[in-house]
């Protein structure tokens, strides 16, 4: 059984936000030390 475009779209859709998770945290995490520790050094 072959997949639909429309069936694409949606499986694409759904599965983005799964695929961004790691490159996000990753950022949000990096963001959140510099900012905690931002003045905290010499």
């Amino acid at each position: 059984m072959a997949i639909t475009l429309w069936g694409e779209w949606v499986m694409t859709v759904c599965y983005l936000p799964v695929v961004a998770w790691g490159p996000l945290l990753a950022a949000v995490t990096v963001h959140h030390h510099r900012r905690r520790t931002r003045g905290t050094r010499g």
